[in-house]
């Protein structure tokens, strides 16, 4: 996956995954850590307090380490890491986005090889549809909501 395609939230998202993997002296990112990145930046893609919940059960926040000094290390990604940028990518293609957004990112995590993350997305009814809806844009959501409102069938008022 190109860098250039990742949005500056995406691209925030990595760097809190590299961080955080270089606090816990893992040898690779991997796609527990762009998970943890990922609700750090933009938790508003999931319901309620879901993402701090996550986060929470991920275990991977709140050790206090030099952060210049953790981002200096250079890590890799994992296989499964650059498995979820392959398929964040193919999200973005999808639905016809230029960037990678962290919601394409949540997508590619949500059907990712880590069974624990697609476990732990899922107990907490994280749902395709749901990141999908997330990710268009709001005249797309009108629209939609407009065609779905036209096919329901309205009952006639009684006449006076």
């Amino acid at each position: 996956m190109a860098i250039q395609r990742l949005s500056r939230e995406s691209r925030q998202a990595v760097y809190v995954a590299h961080i955080t993997a270089a606090r816990r002296r893992a040898s690779s990112i991997n796609s527990r850590h762009l998970l943890f990145g990922t609700l750090s930046v933009a938790p508003r893609l999931l319901p309620n307090d879901a993402a701090s919940l996550l986060m929470t059960r991920l275990g991977l926040g709140g050790e206090s380490r030099n952060e210049a000094s953790s981002a200096d290390s250079e890590l890799p990604f994992s296989e499964d890491a650059r498995a979820v940028f392959v398929r964040a990518t193919s999200e973005a293609d999808a639905l016809a986005h230029f960037e990678v957004e962290p919601g394409h990112l949540l997508l590619a995590l949500l059907e990712s090889g880590d069974a624990e993350i697609r476990k732990l997305l899922h107990e907490i009814g994280v749902t395709r549809d749901q990141l999908t809806g997330a990710l268009m844009p709001r005249d797309t959501q009108t629209e939609q909501e407009a065609e779905r409102m036209s096919s329901v069938s309205l009952v006639n008022p009684p006449s006076d």
